[in-house]
């Protein structure tokens, strides 16, 4: 009778700490688009762009055309299909003080990246 008293006291006890363990609230830290915005950030780096809009269309340092697209909730860069950030509602690129910007919306936040310059370097240049 002692032995079963002590255990149920044992349990009653306890059920404040399981109750609150098992309270955890899950955190979503969203790290995909910080990693998906630094790729694209290192594909336009070494990159001419030529247009940018809803997408943004650039050669690479080989001289080929590639564009970045909003596709079915992905950031895509083709040509081929290498997926950037999945899972998102709305992506925006924008120019402000010669750098250009990337907000991603994913449900009710909104996340903004720089992803590169648009400074460009005179072509005509000539050494004195």
């Amino acid at each position: 009778m002692l032995l079963s008293l002590s255990i149920c006291l044992m349990i009653v006890l306890n059920v404040p700490s399981i109750i609150r363990v098992l309270k955890v609230p899950v955190v979503s830290y969203n790290q995909d688009i910080a990693v998906g915005a630094k790729q694209l950030a290192d594909y336009l780096l070494v990159s001419k762009i030529k247009t940018y809009s809803e997408d943004i269309g650039y050669y690479d340092e080989k001289g080929e055309e590639n564009t970045i697209i909003f596709d079915k909730r992905r950031l895509v860069k083709t040509p081929g299909y290498e997926i950037l950030i999945t899972d998102i509602d709305d992506v925006i690129f924008f120019e402000k003080d010669a750098y250009m910007y990337m907000t991603i919306t994913r449900g009710q936040q909104k996340y903004t990246y720089m992803i590169c310059d648009l400074y460009r370097k005179q072509e005509d240049y000539v050494e004195e």
